[in-house]
């Protein structure tokens, strides 16, 4: 009899004992399982919140452009929403193209919920107060709430105001039955520099070239090469550095850039830009263009 007790206590203790490993085995499972799936489906979550993102982040399409106001003559971007889903305006960048900075300042000229655009939709928005007083080649980038950057098309803007550009129209294709001459005119050269410059205040100047295709041309010129010296200054200056540009079309009466140079003063002196230095190549007749001479005269005062 003593035998077989034992023998049913010992039964017992291994049933007792697999249940107990049991309930261990679904407390630690079961929980692990649950946020297992809990885990996944917030990771399904996500990556479909991703994907839509991503897909509404492609879709987005902006068309920026500048226009002066013929009254005030301050400048306004125009925004149209051109995509299929609505564009959100957060920031807008104003970029010295020539020196690659932010301009007035190393941040956003306009921030914050500027501008919300439906599918279609057009805006505007005040820019002048980022160029106020600047002279040079600007582009305007507009930043959407997805991250997608817009850009202007680059504009030359002299204290703060559209360069006057004229480009004649064109309104009917006339084909003339005969030979026509096709001459080639002189590219005229225009410095932008201050006329007075307090030597007190100041002991550099940034001087910009640029050149205009006389309006009297027969056809488009290429800017093709700048040859070397560009500048001659006279007296009181010398050149720090210059960076130079080419590569690009004016249509006749079209004005761009040629060179920006940083100048040390020291007393009155004179820019040249001499004669047969920008070259230029006729679009249609291949013929070559070079520039005029063109001088100005810089006062340096001392109070």
């Amino acid at each position: 009899m003593y035998r077989r007790k034992i023998g049913r206590r010992r039964g017992i203790s291994a049933v007792a004992g697999g249940a107990i490993v049991l309930a261990i085995f679904f407390m630690i499972i079961v929980p692990l399982v649950i946020l297992m799936q809990n885990s996944y489906a917030l990771f399904l979550n996500e990556s479909n919140s991703r994907r839509i993102f991503d897909t509404d982040r492609m879709s987005e399409s902006l068309t920026v452009g500048v226009s002066q106001d013929a009254s005030t003559k301050e400048l306004t971007l125009i925004l149209s929403n051109d995509g299929p889903v609505n564009v959100r305006i957060v920031r807008i960048w104003a970029i010295d193209v020539v020196r690659q900075k932010s301009i007035p300042a190393a941040e956003p000229c306009l921030d914050g919920e500027l501008l919300s655009l439906s599918p279609g939709g057009n805006g505007t928005l005040n820019v002048q107060a980022c160029v106020n007083g600047f002279t040079g080649i600007v582009q305007f980038l507009a930043v959407t709430e997805r991250g997608r950057i817009f850009s202007s098309n680059k504009i030359y803007l002299r204290d703060g105001g559209l360069v006057d550009i004229e480009v004649p129209d064109t309104s009917a294709v006339i084909f003339t039955l005969g030979h026509a001459t096709y001459k080639s005119v002189e590219l005229k050269p225009l410095i932008f520099a201050p006329n007075t410059v307090n030597k007190k205040k100041i002991d550099q100047i940034t001087v910009e070239i640029y050149v205009q295709l006389p309006k009297d041309a027969n056809e488009s010129v290429l800017i093709a090469e700048i040859l070397q010296p560009l500048l001659t200054i006279q007296r009181g200056a010398n050149i720090a550095d210059c960076d130079f540009y080419s590569g690009y079309t004016l249509l006749p009466g079209q004005i761009g850039p040629i060179a920006v140079c940083t100048i040390n003063i020291n007393s009155d002196f004179t820019i040249i830009v001499n004669q047969g230095k920008i070259l230029g190549e006729g679009i249609l007749t291949s013929a070559t263009y070079v520039n005029a001479e063109a001088s100005k005269s810089i006062k340096v005062v001392a109070d």
